[in-house]
């Protein structure tokens, strides 16, 4: 797997340095300075709204990775599911994410991107999955039913979370990309290894650490995201009650 891994970044390392121009059209040495990336990264973190979508991606990205951490354990030591079937259960479940993007490109544009973020939070609710968990269904379909809807929502809103981080902050699009990516594999790994030592949770673990991502994420949405867009950086604020114009 490791070897596959490598092969691939490989080949994707030389694609990009051959075939994908470089987007800045003139880089300036400041821009690589610790100071100028710490700079920058404050800025990004102090947007509400870019720290707003970029907790929802966050929240999904650590119960996606809780599920594909202990799934396997729960499918194939406590389900009975064989090992040589247990890739196409996982695969079924990844349409579900093949499927939200492409109801997220199909209605970009069409539907407002941060109402679309708010449907994938509302289809991805991982509380089917706790119901069945907590009644003790132990079958594959209560794992793997419940995956599906969870990656359509993800599918549908991780685009347009992306999209909708980086419109306010396109003079750093960059940074803004490599901390969402960095936060998101760090926070994720660092649930894995504490989910690790639960293990004996089984699948109550799995479904309700995967409510409780959820949830961060709604409340991220709903306290961050939504609500008045802030004004234009520079824009001269509204005048108070009792001024001269």
């Amino acid at each position: 797997m490791f070897w596959v891994i490598a092969a691939y970044g490989t080949i994707a390392a030389v694609g990009f340095r051959l075939f994908v121009p470089e987007s800045v059209p003139r880089r300036g040495e400041s821009g690589f300075s610790m100071q100028t990336l710490l700079r920058n990264k404050a800025e990004l973190l102090s947007d509400r709204r870019f720290l707003g979508y970029l907790l929802c991606m966050l929240f999904i990205a650590c119960g996606l990775f809780a599920f594909v951490s202990l799934s396997p354990f729960l499918l194939m030591e406590h389900m009975g599911v064989r090992k040589d079937h247990f890739g196409y259960l996982y695969g079924l479940a990844i349409t579900g994410f093949i499927v939200g993007t492409i109801l997220s490109g199909r209605l970009h544009g069409r539907v407002p991107g941060r109402r679309l973020v708010g449907i994938g939070l509302a289809i991805i609710g991982a509380h089917v999955m706790f119901a069945l968990a907590a009644a003790g269904v132990m079958r594959p379909a209560a794992l793997i039913a419940p995956h599906f809807v969870y990656l359509i929502g993800m599918g549908l809103l991780m685009p347009q979370s992306v999209v909708a981080a980086l419109g306010p902050v396109p003079h750093i699009a960059a940074t803004a990309t490599a901390l969402m990516g960095f936060l998101q594999v760090t926070c994720s790994a660092t649930l894995v290894t504490l989910l690790g030592f639960f293990q004996e949770g089984g699948q109550v673990l799995v479904a309700f650490t995967m409510c409780v991502v959820s949830l961060g994420a709604l409340l991220a949405y709903s306290a961050l995201v939504l609500g008045p867009r802030p004004p234009p950086r520079g824009s001269a604020p509204p005048p108070t009650v009792g001024s001269v114009p």
